[in-house]
């Protein structure tokens, strides 16, 4: 009997904050490093704000400080996981191909939450291979293993820039702010790997 092996693989991708972002200490609009591998995130030089989806597991799960303090780890499953387990299922509502990038043409899927109107936008990462992105994907957010807080910390990520800037804000209440637009282009997950990967 023939079986896909990745039907019950588990990836992950590490999410670190941009410290020095105008929006860093709102969840709702904080940019974050990100990637499957340290290397990833060493060669990503434009961090993304969440999802809807991620910020809301994050919230959920009750890791939304831990997230802003130091980072968090997004893993992602194919297979049906158990909720008490703090996974969330994220059925695929729709997909798309990204044109843009010929000779290879990338699909990318939108899933959304069962328990809310969030989504997470997923991206299939080898275009030499027929595209993998499931049907339903199950994901929940971790805190980072002692390893990679140690490797993040070494890096010097969490490490602000020397200059403070300020703004008139910081000086005078000038009343209420106007409401926020979302943020429209954020972070995408990962599809499932062709083969397991460590992040260090």
């Amino acid at each position: 009997m023939d079986r896909d092996p990745t039907a019950k693989l588990t990836w992950t991708v590490t999410l670190i904050p941009d410290v020095d972002d105008a929006n860093f200490g709102d969840i709702d609009r904080t940019a974050f490093h990100y990637g499957r591998t340290h290397n990833e995130i060493d060669e990503n030089s434009v961090p993304l704000p969440l999802s809807t989806g991620l910020r809301h597991v994050l919230k959920e799960s009750e890791m939304v400080e831990q997230a802003l303090e130091s980072g968090f780890v997004v893993e992602m499953c194919s297979a049906p996981q158990d909720r008490d387990e703090g996974w969330f299922c994220f059925p695929l509502a729709m997909i798309g191909k990204d044109e843009d990038r010929i000779p290879f043409t990338i699909e990318r899927g939108v899933y959304v939450d069962e328990e809310s109107p969030s989504s997470v936008e997923m991206i299939h990462t080898n275009p030499c291979c027929p595209s993998k992105l499931p049907p339903t994907v199950w994901v929940r957010t971790v805190e980072l293993p002692g390893h990679t807080l140690a490797w993040v910390l070494d890096s010097g990520l969490l490490a602000t820039g020397d200059g403070v800037q300020t703004s008139l804000h910081d000086f005078f209440d000038i009343g209420s702010t106007p409401e926020q637009v979302e943020p429209t282009n954020t972070l995408p997950l990962p599809g499932p790997p062709d083969r397991p990967y460590g992040f260090l």
